[in-house]
């Protein structure tokens, strides 16, 4: 991404690289279908160019992300 000199692709890879990271560690956990479902909820809505549908799949996205999380954060 540095040699394109893409910073906005760049800066999309970092952020992004924990959130992978945190997937591989679960994944075998049995939450991998639920997040892939989550994720395509909010792609299907983008697509359908509903924003209240985005918006909501979204949202609950990221309270089941809160929610599987939270046990392993001190």
């Amino acid at each position: 991404m540095r040699l394109a000199g893409n910073r906005t692709a760049r800066a999309a890879l970092a952020d992004t690289h924990c959130h992978l990271h945190i997937f591989r560690l679960f994944y075998t956990s049995g939450t991998g279908a639920n997040v892939h479902l989550e994720h395509t909820k909010v792609v299907d809505a983008i697509s359908a160019g509903d924003p209240a549908a985005a918006t909501s799949a979204m949202r609950e996205h990221l309270e089941a992300a809160r929610d599987r999380l939270r046990p392993h954060v001190r």
